[in-house]
């Protein structure tokens, strides 16, 4: 689907790699029966990880035979009603930052990695995404009206639009604008320093190039141990946001 982001595509080509290659790849699409399905989806089952990513397998494979069926390459599709043949009960459990451990968190961030500690803070008072965070730059801050213009996204360097397709506008608090307005301080002493211009990027490198998410999250996992945290993905600071939003 040339509609995907590059992140997206990704995800795809995952899961044809690790789920549907392996069991369908030497079998004709017209041969596969919704039992051969249902005994992947069984031994799939039985992994120590990944059981979530299985009704998304078995929607790729719906989508594969859908499209099979309008190419004439077969006749019926095996795998309608996904859920019929997997659902999965439990519900989610994902973990994030509880309020009390936000500051020591941050306070971890900022003597360890003073240059973050304005990213981080972003992440967890405007619930924006890490790639969003990453292409931030300096035109899409608002002083005046105190809000972030979310236009662009990025995943391994590659920028796109946001995950929803559409910019949007991320109100910020009186507080937070005040640490955007400390790190531009940061980085215009750096780039002074250095003998170049202000980056076009709210977060970038040393070398004022922008930060890449594998830097980001070694900050953020050195952070958590620092401060004696438990780990937590990065994405649960987004989900830190939303705590903190209904708790409020």
């Amino acid at each position: 689907n040339l509609k995907l982001k590059p992140s997206g595509q990704a995800y795809y080509r995952g899961i044809l790699s690790r789920r549907l290659a392996p069991e369908f790849d030497s079998r004709e699409l017209s041969s596969i029966t919704r039992a051969d399905i249902k005994g992947a989806v069984a031994r799939w089952a039985t992994e120590k990880s990944g059981v979530r990513s299985i009704p998304n397998g078995l929607r790729t494979l719906r989508t594969i035979f859908a499209w099979a069926i309008e190419e004439g390459l077969v006749q019926v599709n095996p795998c309608t009603d996904p859920s019929k043949i997997f659902k999965v009960d439990a519900p989610f459990s994902g973990d994030f930052l509880r309020p009390d451990e936000v500051v020591p968190y941050l306070d971890a961030v900022h003597d360890r990695f003073p240059r973050f500690h304005a990213f981080f803070r972003l992440l967890i008072f405007s619930g924006i995404r890490l790639g969003e965070c990453i292409a931030i730059e300096w035109q899409d801050v608002d002083y005046n009206g105190r809000f972030i213009e979310v236009r662009h996204s990025s995943w391994r360097g590659i920028v796109t639009s946001p995950k929803s397709g559409v910019s949007r506008r991320v109100n910020l608090s009186g507080s937070m604008m005040d640490s955007l307005r400390d790190h531009r301080r940061m980085m215009s002493a750096e780039a002074l320093k250095a003998g170049r211009p202000l980056s076009a990027r709210v977060f970038v490198n040393e070398a004022g190039q922008p930060v890449d998410e594998s830097k980001i999250r070694k900050a953020h996992f050195a952070a958590l141990k620092r401060a004696g945290l438990r780990h937590l993905r990065v994405h649960s600071l987004r989900k830190t946001y939303g705590s903190l939003m209904v708790s409020a």
